[in-house]
C-alpha cells in the first residue's frame, strides 16, 4: 500500500507538470499533495492489507488512553478472545465488535476486549474510568470505521456482574429511548451529557481488575 502511494504521488506530480523554484516550495506542494492522496485512501484499507485480515473494521481512539487501536468484527463473540489481528492465539485477544452487530445499519455498537494487569493491552487502560476525576475529564472517544468517523462523548461507567442488560440490540423508539436512561441510572458517577431518540450509542466491556466476577462497562454518545 505504501509503495502503491509513493507511485501515485509521483504520477499526480508529473501529470500536473509541476515544476517548483527551489526545493523548500517542492516540500510543501509534496506534503499538501501527499495529504490529499492519504485523505482518499480508506485507512482501514491500509490496516486490512498490512494484516492480510478482512475482519478489521474500525480505529478506536480514547484520548489520554490510546490512539487509533484496531477494532476487528469475527463471526462470533469467541475467536477474538484469544487471537490476535493475523490469527494467531493471543491470550490477549484483539478488540471486536459484536458479530450481531451490522455496522452498516445500527445505531448502537458493542466493542469487548480484556483487561490485564501483566500484559499491556488496550482496554486494560478502561479501569481508569473507575476513577470520577478520570470520568469527568476523559469524555472524548472517536471510532472511525469504513462509512466515516463518529465522535462520542462518555456518560456512563459501571461496574456489573449478572446484568448484562447492554448487550441487548433490538428496540423499538420509546424503549430506546428507555434503554439510554437505564444506563444513566446505573452509572457509578453522573454528568451534563444529553441523550435523545436520534443518539447513537457506543459500549465499551472489558473485565474489572480489582472486583473479580466484575465487568467494566462503559457507555457513550454520539
Amino acid at each position: 500500500m505504501k509503495k502503491i502511494m509513493i507511485v501515485f504521488l509521483g504520477v499526480c506530480l508529473l501529470v500536473l507538470g509541476i515544476t517548483f523554484p527551489n526545493k523548500t516550495v517542492e516540500k510543501e506542494v509534496v506534503r499538501e499533495v501527499k495529504a490529499e492522496v492519504m485523505d482518499a485512501i480508506n485507512p482501514l484499507e491500509i490496516y486490512q492489507d498490512e494484516y492480510n485480515n478482512q475482519d478489521i473494521v474500525g480505529l478506536l481512539s480514547i484520548n489520554n488512553l490510546f490512539n487509533k487501536e484496531i477494532i476487528v468484527q469475527g463471526s462470533d463473540n469467541d475467536y477474538y478472545l484469544e487471537h490476535d489481528l493475523v490469527g494467531n492465539y493471543f491470550s490477549g485477544g484483539s478488540l471486536f465488535v459484536d458479530y450481531r452487530i451490522d455496522l452498516d445499519n445500527t445505531n448502537k455498537i458493542i466493542i469487548y476486549g480484556h483487561s490485564s494487569s501483566r500484559i499491556d493491552i488496550p482496554f486494560s487502560k478502561l479501569q481508569n474510568y473507575l476513577d470520577e476525576d478520570f470520568f469527568d475529564n476523559n469524555m472524548d472517544i472517536v471510532l472511525t470505521t469504513k462509512d466515516g468517523t463518529i465522535n462520542y462523548r462518555v456518560f456512563s461507567v459501571m461496574l456489573l456482574d449478572e446484568d448484562y442488560f447492554y448487550t441487548r440490540l433490538s428496540f423499538d423508539k420509546d424503549s430506546w429511548i428507555e434503554h439510554l436512561k437505564e444506563y444513566q441510572e446505573k452509572s457509578l458517577y453522573k454528568n451534563n451529557v444529553t441523550i435523545n431518540e436520534e443518539s447513537k450509542l457506543l459500549v465499551l466491556q472489558t473485565c474489572s481488575q480489582q472486583y473479580k466476577g466484575k465487568y467494566v462497562v462503559i457507555a457513550a454518545i454520539g
